[in-house]
């Protein structure tokens, strides 16, 4: 269910002191099967994968989720993380009609938000980790062009000189890979038309009204008996950046604030009424330290 676009991040800065400047190039694909993989992990680190979760449960349906977390040194203040969530939103209607009688058979998928939140950690023993800064998120709505520059300064890693052709590939995560050239700038692009943004259902994707480093994913969908008969599948992906000012804990640690919501509709038919309506509200809510 993966989405099967590519993602192309590259990330290219001048190396004090070394000419000529290195270019790192991303590939950041997500293949439809897992494929021989290869790593070195002084380039990209795989720092985390999850086995799907069930987050929501109920008559109207339910909801898994599961987190991947990357690693890629980035300058010699910070590095940069890539915070995967995939999401499975499934109505009650699709468990009924496989014979599971504790969903209603009635109900198709609404609507429902993911909002992903980071923070940088700190805990009351006096730990804490490095700040974060978020750089930018998808899927979005359209195509995007994207220039990432560092918050924190700093030269950019040499690690990508030494380590240039490195790459890693994986069934359900990403593939990097390092190579060199004379040009110095960071660009990361995104393609809509291989992405899970479609008509229907809508995705509106922004940031939240209290936190530049938060972001709301909403699905809103349209056609009840089409689309909403079947489980929505929602690939999320946040690029942070996170300077290596820790303190007392892991040089990766950091919290990622996670909150789901979903309406399904039910349909009331009475002598007057003929139409979908959305139900109840259902809510997940969680803050999760990450690699502490």
């Amino acid at each position: 269910m993966l989405m099967s676009n590519i993602i192309n991040i590259l990330l290219m800065a001048a190396i004090a002191g070394i000419s000529p400047a290195q270019t790192v190039a991303y590939d950041m694909s997500v293949p439809t099967s897992t494929g021989s993989s290869k790593i070195d992990r002084n380039v990209y680190t795989v720092l985390q994968t999850s086995s799907p979760v069930k987050i929501i449960d109920n008559s109207d349906g339910y909801t898994y989720y599961c987190l991947s977390i990357y690693k890629a040194p980035f300058t010699s203040r910070s590095n940069l993380y890539l915070v995967e969530t995939e999401f499975w939103f499934t109505p009650g209607c699709v468990p009924a009609d496989a014979g599971y009688s504790q969903y209603t058979s009635g109900t198709k998928l609404g609507k429902g938000t993911v909002t992903l939140g980071i923070i940088r950690y700190i805990s009351d023993t006096y730990c804490y980790g490095g700040e974060v800064a978020l750089k930018t998120f998808w899927p979005q709505s359209n195509n995007f062009t994207y220039t990432v520059s560092s918050t924190y300064g700093g030269s950019v890693s040499t690690a990508w000189q030494s380590k240039a052709g490195a790459s890693y590939s994986s069934g359900n995560g990403a593939t990097i890979t390092a190579s060199a050239s004379e040009e110095a700038s960071a660009t990361l692009s995104w393609s809509q038309s291989s992405s899970t943004v479609t008509s229907d259902p809508l995705l509106s994707v922004q940031f939240a009204p209290d936190s530049s480093n938060k972001v709301i994913f909403t699905y809103q969908i349209l056609n009840p008996n089409m689309t909403g008969s079947v489980t929505y599948y929602l690939d999320a992906f946040l690029l942070f950046e996170m300077k290596t000012n820790h303190r007392n804990c892991d040089a990766n640690a950091f919290q990622l604030s996670l909150d789901a919501t979903t309406r399904d509709y039910w349909y009331k038919n009475s002598l007057f009424v003929h139409e979908w309506r959305l139900g109840d509200l259902y809510q997940y809510s969680d803050t999760l330290d990450c690699l502490v």
